[in-house]
């Protein structure tokens, strides 16, 4: 990224935050704008903003180069709808909208994504372990598959540890909070690598371990052509944190531990190897989710998700909630 380029960020909870300080430490000399409507945190993030604005107005005569909307997800859709209608290349964090907006506005935004540089921000499409993953996926010289496994579970209150995780937008469902939605990584990732999924039932729950209104565990039965049996298991209401994609083939087992950052495969025989492991921090897939927009809107990258495959994901979510046993 050209460092005289200016970027708005929408939005200015932790994921807003988090692209900030990468922004800052990697391109130090970028201009960023800041759009909230209401108070701002006052935080060092705060501080590495040139600019703050309260009106939608106030953002576009500021004419930046590119948007990244970092707000609740119940404001995605509206937003990019505006800014991308501006013309402006906007990259949008997941999930891309809640499930229950209008048909119309959805045309809209993907009629506008045909001319207009957009970007949707699952983040693991830019990890190197899922580039090493789909290599191996690739060979087809592994056996059968069996069965497909996705989990991930944490606790919800470590998410944001200096703020009430109960205002938090994973929390409420108005912001369209919730694991379905807030984990949805998991979900667009199995689709991304073996979908088209179906979705053949859906088990939703409120632990009631957290004292929030909406599901804090979610287990997902569904089945694609090359695998009859995926379960996606999903909740922020356990300890210690784990999160992993396990293939289980006919004559070996692989496991990607997602925040470790590895591969491993264990052999039929028992023998455990590691296919890869990166050397690279967490916030090194966020850089490289950047790195990717900005050469797609320079047209040298291929979209690593567009608003097609993040509202193909959306309707999986929607399809999960319709089909709860």
């Amino acid at each position: 990224m050209n460092d005289s380029k200016r970027v708005l960020i929408v939005g200015f909870g932790s994921i807003a935050r988090k692209h900030i300080r990468i922004l800052k430490k990697n391109w130090p000399k970028i201009e960023i704008g800041l759009y909230k409507k209401d108070i701002f945190l006052k935080c060092h993030e705060l501080n590495l903003c040139k600019r703050k604005f309260s009106t939608y107005q106030e953002c576009i005569e500021w004419r930046p180069n590119f948007v990244i909307i970092a707000s609740p997800c119940s404001f995605h859709l509206d937003q990019a709808l505006f800014f991308a209608g501006q013309g402006l290349p906007t990259l949008i964090e997941k999930p891309i909208g809640t499930g229950s907006e209008s048909k119309n506005s959805w045309e809209k935004l993907l009629s506008l994504s045909k001319s207009v540089p957009i970007m949707v921000g699952y983040v693991f499409r830019h990890d190197e372990c899922l580039k090493e993953l789909k290599n191996f996926l690739s060979l087809n010289n592994h056996g059968k598959i069996i069965d497909i496994e996705s989990y991930c579970g944490s606790w919800l209150p470590d998410w944001r540890p200096k703020s009430n995780y109960k205002n938090s937008v994973s929390a409420n469902k108005s912001f369209g909070g919730g694991v379905l939605l807030e984990l949805s990584h998991e979900i667009d990732l199995i689709n991304h690598l073996f979908g088209p999924i179906e979705i053949r039932y859906t088990s939703l729950f409120n632990t009631n371990s957290l004292e929030i209104d909406v599901e804090d565990i979610a287990l997902i039965q569904a089945e694609c052509l090359s695998c009859k049996f995926i379960t996606i298991k999903l909740n922020f209401c356990t300890k210690p944190q784990e999160r992993y994609l396990k293939i289980r083939f006919s004559d070996k087992n692989l496991t990607w531990e997602l925040n470790k950052q590895i591969i491993k495969i264990k052999e039929s025989q028992g023998d455990e190897s590691i296919l890869y492991k990166s050397e690279h921090d967490t916030d090194y897939k966020f850089k490289k989710q950047l790195e990717n927009f900005l050469k797609f809107v320079e047209n040298k990258e291929t979209n690593f998700c567009s608003v097609n495959d993040a509202y193909a994901t959306l309707n999986l979510i929607s399809k999960s909630k319709r089909n709860v046993t």
